[in-house]
């Protein structure tokens, strides 16, 4: 490991020429990180803890917050720091990062419906979120992040030192649990993010596709890989619900035959395994039932596709003619995929609904496409079970299985274990009307748990549990949308087909990073997110061991009585109501709730999972 020199980090360049460095310990306060900073009067109600802790597992990420106040046009103070020491053991500076928490520069907005009587309005108002490398030039308050990283081969224990912030001293311990976390990659729990590389374009004024634009994606995706994405959606229509006017693959003529045109979808995929890694599932948007189906004219034959750079109807799966174009598609997305070593089962149909496809498109892309299975998302209603880990509705073979409810287990595992990890088919769930984008912290540091259970249903019926989440948007941030008349802007989201995919969105975050100078940048909610799913990770290393048998005695006792707290406070005692959500938000039957003393918690979780036997 890499050891510092000295026995002081100058830490973070001096921040401006003429730095003002009285800060007294009355201008500066240390508070939960999951305290929502807003107002000065958020910042005197919260409780002052004096010294920084942070809990964190080895190969993982953990955060902290001071506060400066009073800054007014103040410069803000530089920041330095000891090293961090455990007995003969230390870490190096570049373990921790120090960022400072800024108000969003947008108007916040609801992606659905208006709140319905009697919700808590202030769940919706922004706060400190938005983390920036270089404190803004005037700030009332000042959130002072630092998140630290540790390396897997680190040694656990309790490190220690002091950060002098101007002329005031903060204790730091930063507690490295011997659970190494996995890369996010290789996580368990499911995670399904959206990108909106069009909303990049847009906001920094720079040509689709082009150099600078790509630089900008790349971005957008290391923050996918810090999460460890899972669904990759590659569209093939045109003014899709995901905003792209142009899909990521077209078509054009070659000697009077229409091939399909992957230098696009190559390029962004190669750059997607560099930062995120192999995705479960590349979901090719081939079916929704807003464009097959019937019309008021009768039953649709053909759709609008991009060849030569313009809209031209073509046959649809099945119908005649088709085999002009579908087969040739799903031969060079196979061999694209095959190319780059990766399984040709992660190509995935999509996206099948409460309305199905007919026969005549599944048996078209089972003659032509034998390999790939579909996406479907649905209420569930009338739903068959799996069947020895296969689902097959209406004939279509399923492998992305996601549902519109948010599992709650009301409370009813005594012994802690919530599961989720143990389907034996995945199922994956959204949460909408759960997470209006600023609503608390916390919120987002439940969502991996929250979402990751087993509720054990009758079979009638799928079950609603959930082995992860889909559906959560990353950056679809208000622009102005190309071909709207006037000055409004608007997320691209839904931009250009609503029908049937507003459903998914209802009062549902619509970007988990912000808008920074130069590119995308981080935010307390991301971390929190983060961090929530080491935890997730920690708890199913728990439950798989001892459901495995591999924990006895007193150590699997004091690890169900773990679980068992955490999810007496996670479900809010019993209160939380995940299920078909209405729109009123703020009540207690919405909200996941968490352990008073939640970094202990969190410190006690890692350390059963860092002693578990092999």
């Amino acid at each position: 490991m890499k050891r510092a020199s000295g026995n002081t980090f100058r830490f973070i360049a001096i921040l401006v020429v003429g730095v003002f460095n009285s800060v007294s310990a009355s201008d500066l306060k240390v508070i939960d990180p999951l305290v929502p900073l807003r107002t000065l009067q958020d910042l005197e109600s919260a409780r002052d803890l004096e010294s920084l802790f942070i809990s964190v597992p080895r190969n993982g990420y953990g955060s902290a917050v001071m506060i400066l106040s009073k800054m007014g046009n103040s410069r803000p103070p530089r920041i330095d720091m000891t090293e961090l020491k455990c007995g003969d053991a230390s870490l190096p500076a570049e373990v921790l990062t120090i960022r400072y928490a800024a108000l969003p520069d947008r108007d916040e907005f609801l992606s659905f419906k208006a709140l319905g009587l009697g919700s808590d309005k202030s769940v919706l108002d922004p706060y400190y979120d938005v983390l920036l490398d270089s404190p803004p030039a005037k700030a009332e308050l000042l959130p002072v992040w630092l998140t630290v990283r540790i390396p897997a081969d680190a040694k656990p224990g309790d490190y220690t030192c002091k950060l002098t912030v101007g002329t005031h001293a903060v204790k730091l311990t930063v507690s490295v649990s011997s659970w190494v976390c996995p890369d996010p990659d290789e996580w368990a729990a499911h995670v399904g993010v959206l990108m909106s590389p069009e909303t990049l374009a847009l906001h920094y004024n720079v040509e689709l596709w082009s150099e600078p634009h790509w630089k900008l994606v790349e971005k957008e995706m290391k923050f996918a890989g810090g999460l460890g994405n899972d669904d990759l959606w590659v569209s093939v229509m045109p003014f899709n619900h995901l905003g792209q006017q142009n899909p990521w693959i077209t078509f054009k003529t070659v000697d009077g035959s229409i091939v399909p045109d992957l230098r696009l979808l190559e390029r962004y995929l190669k750059l997607y395994l560099k930062n995120v890694g192999q995705p479960d599932f590349l979901l090719l948007d081939v079916w929704n039932s807003n464009r097959y189906g019937r019309s008021r004219r009768g039953i649709r034959k053909s759709m609008d596709l991009i060849v030569d750079g313009r809209p031209r109807s073509l046959p649809l799966p099945g119908m005649k003619g088709a085999d002009e174009v579908w087969p040739a598609l799903m031969d060079q997305v196979r061999k694209l995929v095959v190319d780059m070593e990766l399984p040709e089962s992660v190509i995935t149909l999509g996206c099948a609904d409460d309305v199905r496809p007919g026969s005549d498109v599944n048996e078209y892309f089972k003659k032509h496409a034998p390999y790939a299975k579909w996406a479907v998302w649905t209420h569930g209603r009338g739903d068959p079970p799996a069947w020895r880990g296969v689902l097959k509705l209406n004939g279509l073979e399923v492998a992305h299985y996601e549902h519109l409810f948010c599992p709650s287990s009301g409370g009813t595992e005594k012994n802690g274990i919530t599961g989720g990890w143990d389907l034996l088919f995945p199922e994956y769930g959204t949460a909408r009307n759960l997470l209006p984008t600023y609503i608390r912290p916390m919120q987002y540091r439940q969502l991996p748990e929250g979402m990751c259970v087993n509720i054990k249903r009758a079979p009638l019926n799928m079950s609603r549990s959930s082995a992860g989440f889909t559906r959560l948007c990353m950056d679809f941030w208000r622009v102005k949308v190309p071909g709207d008349q006037g000055s409004r802007t608007a997320p691209l989201l839904l931009a250009y087909e609503n029908e049937p995919w507003s459903i998914f969105y209802r009062n549902n975050t619509l970007s988990i990073i912000e808008p920074g100078p130069d590119g995308p940048v981080g935010t307390v909610r991301y971390e929190m997110l983060r961090e929530g799913l080491q935890e997730c990770e920690a708890r199913i290393a728990i439950e798989k061991a001892l459901v495995a048998g591999r924990l006895k005695g007193k150590a699997a006792e004091r690890a169900r009585k773990l679980l068992a707290v955490r999810l007496k406070y996670r479900e809010n005692h019993g209160l939380f109501d995940g299920g078909h959500t209405g729109d009123v938000l703020g009540g207690k039957d919405h909200l996941w709730s968490i352990v008073p003393d939640w970094q202990k918690s969190a410190k006690d979780l890692f350390d059963v999972a860092g002693s578990l036997p092999e």
